[in-house]
């Protein structure tokens, strides 16, 4: 506790302590302890390859969490007393709802640190000092090197043939069904706020558009969902 404590006293502000949630506490926290931003997006994994530096904008924080879902990110920048201007919510994954124990942790007031690994914490933060990630005019040059350069020769397909056995079984029609009437409500209580919403969808690897999951799930998911504005990925990365 004492080295976690002199090491965050020496630099920045020291981030989460590692759980196995480490991902998400970082994400959330960063944005429950940050100013309220004007554009805010929120999603699962997918979305959190969109680093908050690839925007040009700088008020812009990206709520990605991985293994997680839009509906828990939205409930927690709900329990603020203000709400960002604009609000994009991802809808490639719709068959998770929202995790409880991460909702209540950023939502009560429980969101203080506890040190339960402050020897990993302490590691984890002199890295992060050492490593800092990549500012928004370092990311700007990272990916205009990468538009520039030629294609990758990596072949994935063994990743898209995997994942597509998966999506290839029963799509989770009752879970979508029930996420989306969630997830409409939200939506509504948001707009009463004064902000407005958008929904955005990352697209998939070609073969994975005709797998069962994908064609299901466009099929079920704008059921229960009011019909708003899309933007595209593209589009909103510009934004």
């Amino acid at each position: 506790m004492l080295i976690y404590s002199a090491i965050a006293a020496a630099g920045p502000k020291a981030p989460p302590l590692p759980t196995s949630r480490v991902g998400a506490l970082e994400v959330l926290d960063r944005y429950v302890q940050g100013p309220v931003p004007d554009f805010v997006l929120v999603g699962s994994s997918s979305s959190a390859g969109l680093k908050d530096a690839y925007f040009d904008a700088e008020n812009v924080r990206v709520l990605g969490l991985v293994g997680g879902s839009s509906i828990t990110s939205l409930k927690v920048l709900m329990a603020r007393e203000r709400l960002p201007k604009i609000v994009l919510i991802e809808m490639n994954i719709l068959e998770r709802g929202d995790d409880p124990a991460l909702v209540q942790r950023f939502t009560d007031g429980a969101n203080a640190f506890t040190l339960p690994h402050p020897i990993k914490s302490a590691v984890a933060f002199y890295e992060r000092w050492h490593h800092a990630p990549p500012d928004r005019r370092q990311a700007g040059a990272i990916i205009a090197a990468l538009l520039q350069a030629q294609p990758s020769d990596f072949d994935n397909r063994v990743f898209v043939d995997e994942k597509m056995r998966q999506w290839n079984a029963s799509v989770p029609t009752a879970e979508i069904s029930k996420n989306a009437a969630a997830l409409e409500q939200l939506v509504r209580q948001i707009e009463t706020r004064g902000s407005s919403v958008y929904f955005y969808s990352l697209p998939y690897a070609e073969p994975l558009q005709t797998s069962n999951y994908a064609r299901g799930y466009s099929q079920h998911r704008p059921r229960n969902i009011p019909k708003r504005p899309s933007v595209a990925a593209a589009r909103s990365a510009d934004a």
